[in-house]
């Protein structure tokens, strides 16, 4: 499989994540997406999504890039159960204009940045 598969399977994983407790096989999960009219899907995968639309976009991940990305999806849905730390930090940015990753620190003692190790 390539990676572009991979890609797409990872995301369609997290839209249908939640169809996928208490479902032990395969073909339930599948006869359960076939009678979704729509898939709903929270917080978490709108942020995954976003990181998927900027790696897309622009090869890689820049926090201010990001931090604008999540910032629009969040004025267009925020009705999607984000809990109070997005919003507050989205509403730090527009009231005093600091950076995402200036506001990160200033709400959490951190750039928000993650290392990964291997």
């Amino acid at each position: 499989m390539d990676l572009d598969n991979k890609f797409r399977g990872a995301m369609l994983g997290g839209a249908i994540g939640e169809l996928a407790f208490g479902l032990d096989d395969r073909a339930a999960l599948t006869a359960a997406v076939d009678r979704c009219p729509s898939l709903v899907y929270t917080d978490d995968t709108t942020m995954a999504i976003g990181v998927a639309e900027v790696l897309v976009a622009h090869g890689g991940l820049d926090p201010e890039t990001l931090g604008r990305r999540f910032h629009n999806n969040y004025r267009r849905e925020p009705w999607r159960d984000y809990g109070p730390g997005p919003p507050a930090l989205f509403a730090l940015v527009e009231s005093e204009g600091l950076s995402y990753a200036a506001t990160a620190w200033r709400l959490y003692g951190s750039d928000g940045a993650i290392t990964l190790t291997w």
